[in-house]
C-alpha cells in the first residue's frame, strides 16, 4: 500500500495491498493513477539537405558499330599498325540525395515529488512544495508550502497551493 510505480509512461500509487498480479492501468481496485503520460510532442523542423554524393563508377564501353559493306579487293598492302581503342562510354549521372528525416522535440524533464499518502487536515508541520497526497479519489501535488496555520485551513479540492491530477491550479477558498 502507498507504493508508487511507473508503467507505460504513467505513474500509479497502490491504495490497497496487492500482489501486483495485474497491471495498474487495469486494476483500479488496488491502484490509482497519479500522473498520466502526455501526448507526443510536435514534430521538429526539417533538417538541411545533405551533401552531394560521390561520383559513380565509370560506365561500360559502348557497343561496336555495324560492319560496313565489302569493298572491292585491292592489292595486298603491308600489314598496318594496330588501331586505337574505341572511345570510353559517357559517365552516368549521380543519383539525388534523399531528404534528412525530421527530429522530434525533446520532452520536458518532470519534477520529483514526495508522496505523503492520504491527505490529513492539520497535519503536523503542514505540506511542503512537491508533497503529494491522495484525497477523495484524486491525487494532488502542493505547488506552494502550507504550514497549516489554524486560520488558514484548506483541503485539496479548495487549497490554492495544490494542483490536481489534471494539472489545474485550484483557487484559494479558506475554510472557517
Amino acid at each position: 500500500m502507498n507504493d508508487a510505480v511507473y508503467y507505460n509512461g504513467s505513474s500509479y500509487v497502490a491504495i490497497l495491498a496487492n500482489p501486483g498480479a495485474t497491471t495498474p492501468d487495469v486494476d483500479t481496485t488496488d491502484w490509482t493513477l497519479l500522473a498520466q503520460q502526455g501526448g507526443t510532442g510536435a514534430t521538429g523542423a526539417t533538417g538541411s539537405l545533405g551533401a552531394t554524393g560521390n561520383t559513380g563508377a565509370t560506365g561500360a564501353t559502348g557497343a561496336t558499330g555495324d560492319q560496313g559493306l565489302q569493298g572491292v579487293q585491292g592489292p595486298a598492302g603491308p600489314t598496318g599498325a594496330q588501331g586505337i581503342a574505341g572511345p570510353q562510354g559517357i559517365q552516368g549521372n549521380t543519383g539525388a540525395t534523399g531528404d534528412t528525416g525530421a527530429t522530434g522535440a525533446t520532452g520536458a524533464t518532470g519534477a520529483g515529488l514526495n508522496w505523503r499518502s492520504n491527505f490529513v487536515q492539520g497535519v503536523n508541520g503542514g505540506y511542503a512544495v512537491n508533497d503529494a497526497v491522495y484525497y477523495n479519489g484524486s491525487s494532488y501535488v502542493a505547488i506552494l508550502a502550507n504550514p497549516e496555520q489554524p486560520l488558514r485551513m484548506w483541503t485539496p479540492p479548495t487549497g490554492r497551493c495544490l494542483r490536481n491530477k489534471a494539472g489545474q491550479e485550484r483557487p484559494e477558498q479558506p475554510e472557517a
